[in-house]
């Protein structure tokens, strides 16, 4: 059980990894790919808590910092979607759900915020020109598609509960 316990986080971040690595090679669907590495440390959070998926967000970060070609597809992994699922997993213990989409917003505009405002240069690359031209609206359209990314990611971890966990680790 204890080897479990550490080939599991390493085997999720090696996948999270050559997702994001994919996506710096990748002509297009970049944005998607880094949804997706973002969607494996939830896997670790639901399979071995809260702390592997710290661990195997970490992990992969920092990896794919040193060895991925283009910065800005970990740093959006590390400041958003690499984070969202620890972030998500500790606001829905809350059990009050006005509060809990209270705190999903205010942790993306803070994200937003930094990121169109200090870190601008990395998300353009990902924005259309109508949208890098008028980041007002990039960032009004990052809120109205929040929702549905989150009860998508939601329903992608029960499809992970259902299908997948309870095979894992037997």
């Amino acid at each position: 059980m204890r080897a479990r316990r550490i080939t599991l986080p390493a085997c999720l971040a090696t996948l999270s990894l050559s997702l994001l690595y994919t996506a710096s090679l990748a002509p297009s669907g970049r944005f998607c790919l880094i949804i997706a590495a973002g969607l494996v440390p939830a896997a670790a959070v639901v399979s071995a808590g809260l702390p592997t998926g710290f661990l195997c967000y970490g992990v992969t970060g920092v990896l794919g910092l040193l060895v991925l070609p283009r910065k800005e597809i970990p740093i959006l992994y590390l400041l958003f979607f690499g984070l969202y699922p620890m972030v998500k997993s500790l606001i829905e213990g809350i059990g009050k759900l006005w509060m809990e989409w209270l705190f999903k917003l205010l942790f993306l505009n803070l994200v937003l915020i930094l990121l169109l405002s200090s870190l601008k240069g990395l998300l353009m690359p990902f924005l259309s020109p109508i949208l890098a031209e008028r980041l007002w609206l990039a960032a009004l359209m990052g809120n109205l598609f929040f929702p549905l990314y989150d009860v998508l990611f939601s329903r992608c971890i029960t499809y992970y509960v259902i299908h997948v966990d309870r095979h894992l680790l037997q």
